[in-house]
């Protein structure tokens, strides 16, 4: 998506971040942007960015995550960020450390039925919130992503039907 409309507009603030030469903007670039700004949802594409910057100590790591996201809580933003996760089983999660860090988790994977995926979104967590775990299809169009949640993913039907876990 071409986001140079929008940029112009004043809507958002895009700032890119190569990953081959291993070295971040300094933290105190974003936040001064925030702060000028006025900015009060920030998104950052991906977390998995700050882990591959750390290879060398998952300390560090951590510690640059923990303060980023201590920095973001301290200006009252609401920050939305993507990170890369193994999953072999939809059954089956580890947390990571970083994971307890932030107030929701949001799952969007996609499960394999027969030769093809489906993608599917599971809150795993919403600190204060109620919400729903179950795991619903979704589809992403032009408008957006659309959350199916009046329907059982497809590629689970099968799986929980050979299991006795048919409940829907």
């Amino acid at each position: 998506m071409d986001f140079t409309e929008f940029e112009k507009k004043g809507l958002i603030s895009v700032i890119e971040q190569s990953i081959s030469d291993k070295k971040l903007v300094s933290i105190a670039t974003p936040l001064k942007l925030i702060k000028d700004k006025k900015i009060q949802r920030v998104a950052l594409d991906s977390l998995t960015l700050f882990e591959y910057m750390h290879v060398a100590g998952e300390m560090d790591y951590r510690k640059e995550v923990l303060d980023f996201i201590i920095r973001m809580k301290q200006t009252q933003i609401t920050l939305l960020t993507t990170s890369e996760k193994s999953i072999r089983d939809i059954d089956t999660f580890n947390y990571d450390p970083e994971d307890f860090l932030f107030d929701g988790l949001i799952f969007m994977t996609k499960i394999r039925k027969s030769s093809s995926f489906e993608r599917c979104l599971n809150v795993a967590k919403m600190r204060g919130q109620e919400h729903l775990i179950d795991i619903f299809p979704i589809s992403i169009t032009k408008k957006g992503i659309i959350v199916h949640t009046n329907q059982l993913p497809f590629s689970l039907i099968d799986k929980d039907a050979s299991q006795g876990k048919f409940t829907k």
